[in-house]
């Protein structure tokens, strides 16, 4: 599925970028140069792998819809509620959003001797307890069969338009003409056509084969098609339309270039019948007109068309007379633009098979994430010491396997910008005599890149360590402040933050925390919403330095069995962790603490 996007990102970047250089330089550039802006276009629509190159911009777009696409689930037909303590429903709800789904079962069919899985049923998380569903299926395999069958319907109907457009080309009146292409006359044609992969035809109305001037344009106009090589970009054509039939882009870019392509072939021909022929065969031109317009099927037939709708017709004629020529410095400009997005478009970050590899990505990484810990390591002073500590390594020059069971035993690790993972994931431990450094190659595969000294896989992990707040870590950070910052419930943009520096209030607020106990609940709320209301609000930083660090702020909620006291951890959603509990009325305290302080200034 990641590839798939990136494959359409890339393709629709240059798009893009062709309609913007075609608007902005349409007077400036041929119409063979304009065509040909579109072959860069094919390029990419028809390669979908990308070239690793070392700093390379990262596809941060795509991980991010790679992601989401990979995260989200889709779930059907309701069966009933799952039989499960609402205690366990609670403790769930710490590691899962309501909606989520929590397990699902898997059976195998066999289909025509393949064998083929399917999602029977599923457990679904919610508020008020765990749901089952009928219908089950995560949204990337949901979206690939979408893909697939959009893909197949659209490749049927393409061989079908082609050999239903095929058997009306009757090879029975060959006519003698000056044309190095075998050329015939077959009734009803609406347009001049060159058709044909590997043995192309020209085929012409009857009208056109008794009229000596049309039937010379119209040859001049075809066999200029071939000279293009058009009947093959015509089936390349068609066959981008079938793997990318979801991109409204490429149907537009297929549109246009079929367009360009035949204003291009104009130019072709006038330059092969003169100029004196121009006018002329502008009137050949309007005279097609009236016989059929342009059908939504035209699209998939990999044939030339001399004639078009009355639109079409008008711009080609009005090219013929204003005769369009490149001017050098468009041309320079719509080439450096073009390439430069060919370039975006076509490499990738480097995978990591190397040491050098592995250090690169680590200086671009914003966060580190120990996955055994509730929260990436994101403290630029931490950072800069884990980077140290990564780069201390010597390269390993073995090919040495760790045991088969170190992934359990071990810290996994990934090297993260923003929210998405820049490279497999790797780990540093001792489980083969010595501190190596592991890069993930596959599901069981492993790459040994470096070698460290003694110790350095325990840094790592220390380093790596969340540590929950305590209460004797509050209470010791209040003993040593002069001034905390408090806030009343409900906290919103106009509620004033006070400043508590009176030595007498700091006193009463620490004697508040002597009389706190541990909390025995020790809970991680992932999301705001799962938070209780909460009362009050204490911070030792100014509320500019707010989300500066992971225990910033301390939150205060009464409920029956005390004040509960909650710290605030940053980073992206909001986390709480209770930490203590407080005599009940806590809050109020605090909120007397602010209007005593208010009243001396």
């Amino acid at each position: 599925m990641e590839l798939l996007i990136r494959w359409a990102l890339g393709a629709s970047l240059l798009i893009l970028l062709v309609l913007v250089l075609r608007l902005l330089l349409r007077e400036r550039l041929s119409a063979r140069i304009r065509y040909a802006l579109w072959a860069v276009v094919l390029l990419r629509l028809l390669i979908p792998v990308q070239v690793p190159v070392p700093q390379a911009p990262s596809p941060v777009l795509s991980q991010q819809l790679n992601n989401y696409v990979q995260r989200e689930d889709l779930y059907a037909f309701r069966t009933g509620p799952v039989d499960i303590p609402q205690e366990s429903v609670e403790q769930m709800l710490h590691s899962f959003q309501p909606g989520d789904v929590t397990s699902y079962s898997i059976r195998s069919i066999s289909i025509l001797g393949i064998p083929v899985e399917y999602y029977p049923d599923c457990d679904v998380i919610t508020p008020q307890g765990i749901v089952r569903y009928a219908f089950y299926l995560p949204l990337s395999r949901a979206l690939m069969l979408l893909y697939v069958l959009g893909a197949g319907v659209l490749g049927s109907a393409l061989i079908w338009s082609n050999r239903r457009f095929s058997r009306t080309l009757r090879l029975d009146r060959r006519l003698d003409a000056d044309c190095p292409l075998p050329v015939y006359v077959v009734p009803g044609l609406s347009s001049p056509c060159l058709f044909g992969l590997w043995r192309p035809n020209i085929y012409l109305p009857p009208e056109v084969a008794q009229d000596e001037t049309a039937l010379r344009h119209a040859l001049a106009h075809e066999y200029t098609h071939f000279r293009h090589r058009d009947h093959i970009w015509s089936a390349l054509r068609c066959l981008v339309l079938v793997l990318h039939w979801y991109n409204p882009l490429v149907w537009v870019a297929a549109y246009l270039s079929r367009q360009d392509g035949e204003l291009a072939c104009d130019e072709g021909a006038i330059r092969q019948l003169g100029e004196d022929e121009r006018i002329p065969y502008g009137r050949t031109l309007v005279s097609l007109v009236a016989r059929r317009g342009p059908r939504p099927r035209d699209v998939l037939t990999c044939s030339t068309t001399m004639a078009q709708g009355s639109r079409g017709i008008r711009q080609r004629v009005i090219r013929l007379v204003k005769r369009p020529h490149t001017v050098k410095t468009a041309l320079f400009l719509a080439a450096s633009a073009l390439i430069l997005a060919a370039v975006v478009s076509f490499v990738k970050p480097p995978e990591i098979h190397s040491y050098q590899a592995f250090l690169r990505a680590l200086d671009q990484s914003d966060t580190i994430r120990n996955f055994r810990q509730p929260l990436p390591v994101y403290r630029s002073d931490r950072l800069e010491e884990i980077r140290a500590l990564l780069s201390s390594g010597q390269e390993a020059s073995d090919s040495h396997q760790p045991a088969p069971d170190h992934a359990g035993a071990c810290p996994q690790y990934w090297l993260m910008v923003k929210d998405w993972k820049e490279t497999p994931s790797f780990y540093l431990c001792n489980c083969a005599g010595e501190d190596r450094l592991w890069m993930s190659t596959g599901p069981v595969s492993w790459q040994s890149l470096a070698v460290y000294p003694d110790g350095m896989a325990q840094r790592l992990e220390e380093l790596t360590a969340v540590r929950f707040l305590t209460l004797e870590d509050i209470q010791q950070q209040l003993r040593q402040a002069d001034t905390v910052y408090l806030a009343a419930s409900p906290l919103s943009s106009d509620t004033p933050i006070a400043t508590l520096t009176d030595p007498q209030l700091l006193e009463e607020l620490r004697a508040l925390f002597a009389q706190g106990e541990p909390s025995s609940r020790a809970s991680v709320y992932y999301h705001e919403a799962h938070l209780p209301a909460w009362n009050a609000r204490l911070s030792l930083l100014p509320p500019q330095q707010w989300g500066e660090e992971p225990w910033d702020q301390l939150l205060f909620s009464e409920e029956e069995d005390g004040c509960q006291v909650l710290t605030l951890m940053r980073w992206e959603d909001q986390w709480y962790d209770n930490v203590a509990v407080l005599p009940s009325g806590a809050s109020q305290t605090i909120a007397d603490l602010i209007a005593r302080q208010a009243t001396r200034g």
